[in-house]
């Protein structure tokens, strides 16, 4: 596998992208206005949308709906039109839609049925730093850190339930119509028959650090996108599909940090901090 270049965005650090319908959104956040770039699976990124507010997250669905959120703020795209609204969370970590559109924020849950309605989570019970979510109709899943251990909660609209797996944390969280995943830097989770289950095969070496920077499903199983290294000179980048695969880094990625998704036909999508995107050519 190689990369080439697929572009730069002058506006800023690109901050979180999705897989989409025939490519993948991205969102550049360079303060105070958020630029919502299109990614074509052929050809040149198209920038969609602006708004001037920050968005720090995206979820697109195959209708070609697009979902974005960012602190005090929601947008949603849908058939070329744009619609943005004032959000009552100043700190967002997901947005999804299923039975409803939700919101993680830092302890709080919102969820729209006609209106914003908040579920305090430490109020009710579900205490901890929750880092993402997901759902597809009633079965909603979020993931997170509580002090020493993970957390995860099940539930739609104001009725949560709290469940959990060993490990330590969680950062990612994935839900089809046939199964969830979770996760974290020290391992995959998936639910079989109400328990989490570890998929051994993702843990093969422990002493071997591993950022996890995006799940995806495919074909009902879990597609992992993980940074082995960070550094001021590379990020190596390796992907999980019941295995492991070492790729190289995407050219001239010096940064702390970097995003990535799976596009439609199986090639990566990267972006850093610079502006830069990177697409990843088989070979």
């Amino acid at each position: 596998m190689s990369w080439l270049r697929a572009g730069r965005e002058d506006r800023g650090p690109i901050v979180a992208m999705t897989r989409g319908v025939n490519g993948a959104w991205v969102l550049a956040d360079g303060g105070p206005e958020t630029h919502v770039i299109f990614v074509p699976l052929v050809g040149d990124p198209e920038h969609r949308h602006s708004v001037r507010r920050s968005l720090t997250c995206v979820r697109a669905y195959d209708d070609d709906s697009v979902y974005a959120a960012g602190p005090g703020s929601v947008l949603v795209g849908y058939d070329g039109r744009w619609d943005d609204d004032e959000l009552p969370a100043h700190s967002v970590r997901a947005i999804w839609c299923a039975d409803h559109i939700y919101v993680l924020a830092d302890r709080e849950l919102l969820y729209f049925n006609g209106r914003w309605r908040t579920v305090e989570l430490d109020v009710v019970g579900l205490d901890g730093d929750w880092a993402a979510g997901d759902g597809v109709g009633a079965d909603n899943l979020i993931v997170g850190t509580n002090g020493t251990h993970s957390c995860i909660a099940t539930g739609s609209g104001a009725r949560w339930t709290r469940e959990g797996c060993s490990s330590f944390y969680l950062y990612h969280a994935r839900v089809t119509p046939t199964g969830a995943f979770a996760l974290g830097g020290d391992g995959l989770w998936s639910r079989k028959r109400g328990e989490w289950i570890e998929h051994a095969a993702y843990d093969d070496r422990r002493n071997v650090l591993r950022m996890p920077l995006a799940l995806d499903v495919v074909r009902d199983a879990p597609f992992v996108i993980a940074a082995t290294t960070f550094n001021r000179s590379s990020v190596r980048i390796s992907t999980f599909d019941g295995t492991w695969h070492v790729r190289p880094s995407p050219p001239e990625t010096r940064v702390h940090a970097i995003v990535a998704c799976r596009m439609p036909d199986g090639s990566l999508l990267a972006g850093d901090r610079a502006g830069a995107l990177w697409r990843s050519t088989p070979g």
